[in-house]
């Protein structure tokens, strides 16, 4: 079984909740369409992405980006995640 950490469950964020009054409001009903494509997202990541990670028992995305490529890719990728979520704060 693949292990959740809170980081996973960290992209809705509290201003996310905040902002998107403000956003359909700006920009019309357009932005519902973002809502509407999540289960889409969830079913095919579930369908295609998951099994993959089991059968590697894999970890994470960065730990299949090592198999798959090399270290030096798997940390070119965490330094991007770092970046953005401290330029997200």
């Amino acid at each position: 079984m693949l292990e959740l950490t809170s980081n996973d469950f960290s992209f809705i964020s509290a201003i996310t909740m905040l902002g998107t009054p403000a956003e359909i409001y700006v920009f019309g009903t357009q932005y519902w369409m973002i809502g509407f494509s999540y289960p889409f997202v969830v079913a095919a990541t579930a369908h295609i992405y998951l099994p993959v990670y089991y059968k590697l028992q894999a970890k994470s995305v960065h730990y299949y980006l090592e198999l798959r490529f090399n270290r030096a890719v798997r940390i070119f990728a965490a330094c991007k995640l770092l970046k953005c979520k401290v330029a997200r704060d």
